[in-house]
């Protein structure tokens, strides 16, 4: 087993998954392989070996045939049960208020939640959480009652990963927000949250309140459609 020809072949699976469309980019699988985007640039880049916690983990993400990774034997991929479709959307029976205030009194467990999956090729590669929206100060972009889909984005990751304008659920100890976020971490050691509905000034939360942060995936809404993507690229 050699750790030269696992990264050549660790290379070949993102292209692979890049060109069936299953990874949207490359700041996007660095935080599903929860490794930083420079480290993942330069092994794609042949510039530095991949380690075996991150080639496990692309293994357990996507799919990945280990055998192949690490001894080339085919086929790439494993194929998954059609007939069982994973229930990995976990819905949080606490509404997130576009507004502000609404009060977390207990914590919520992931192993306490209700699952449940979305027909089609859409959110089968990770854990998401599904939250309802409630209140207006994200109208007309959110409307009370529309839920949304969200992935994890790993604490270490805030700083590098959060994009300014970008919609995300921000769990501080009292409250979940549906918000845009404007990232002052490293300048304010603050977020910026932002309404949609301008009635609504923009406030900084300290970055030390945060306790979770969640990016908006996709809209499930009885508006005009059951369903669309969120923050495509």
């Amino acid at each position: 087993m050699e750790i030269v020809n696992i990264t050549k072949r660790f290379i070949e699976i993102v292209n692979s998954l890049d060109n069936q469309g299953v990874i949207k980019s490359k700041s996007q699988l660095a935080v599903a392989l929860d490794t930083h985007k420079q480290s993942l640039n330069e092994i794609l880049k042949g510039k530095r070996n991949v380690t075996l916690e991150v080639a496990s983990r692309i293994c357990e993400m996507f799919h990945v045939n280990p055998s192949f990774l690490l001894m080339g034997d085919m086929p790439k991929f494993i194929k998954r049960d059609e007939g069982v479709r994973k229930t990995n959307i976990s819905y949080v029976p606490v509404r997130v208020q576009a507004g502000y205030g609404d009060q977390i009194n207990n914590p919520i467990f992931e192993a306490d939640l209700e699952k449940f999956t979305i027909p089609g090729p859409h959110f089968h590669d990770d854990e998401y959480r599904c939250f309802e929206v409630e209140g207006d100060s994200m109208f007309p972009s959110y409307h009370h009652g529309d839920r949304v889909i969200c992935s994890p984005i790993p604490a270490i990751y805030l700083t590098q990963a959060l994009r300014d304008y970008m919609i995300y659920v921000v769990v501080t100890e009292h409250s979940l927000l549906l918000k845009r976020v404007v990232n002052k971490i490293k300048s304010h050691k603050a977020i910026e949250l932002i309404s949609d509905n301008v009635m609504y000034e923009p406030k900084l939360l300290p970055a030390e309140e945060i306790k979770e942060i969640w990016k908006v995936e996709g809209l499930i809404t009885n508006r005009s459609f059951a369903y669309k993507k969120e923050n495509d690229n």
